[in-house]
């Protein structure tokens, strides 16, 4: 679910300090992308929030988000938002309980 090697990578970047916040703002970013999923987006709107959510996981190492948000991409599935913050949910809170920087 969390990939340690890119969280150890990303913390000897740019320190624990600021990961914390780029975290932080990933998964506040992530909740408001998926509050507006729930509210209801164009078809041709769903794939770039759905890009956007796995994007961002792959790039802080939140695999198994990522690879929720990407099977979603790619079979055209309409997202739930209940799937969706509970996936992040329980992204957030293995994180908390793996990371060095948590």
């Amino acid at each position: 679910m969390i990939d340690q090697d890119r969280i150890v990578e990303l913390e000897s970047e740019v320190g624990a300090e600021d990961l914390v916040t780029i975290l932080a703002t990933y998964f506040e970013e992530a909740a408001a992308m998926i509050r507006r999923i729930e509210g209801g987006l164009q078809p041709d709107e769903l794939p770039p929030a759905l890009h956007f959510l796995r994007s961002g996981a792959l790039n802080l190492g939140l695999v198994g988000f990522a690879e929720m948000t990407g099977r979603m991409r790619e079979i055209g599935q309409a997202a739930d938002g209940t799937t969706l913050t509970e996936m992040l949910e329980r992204t957030r809170v293995a994180l908390a309980s793996r990371s060095p920087v948590a």
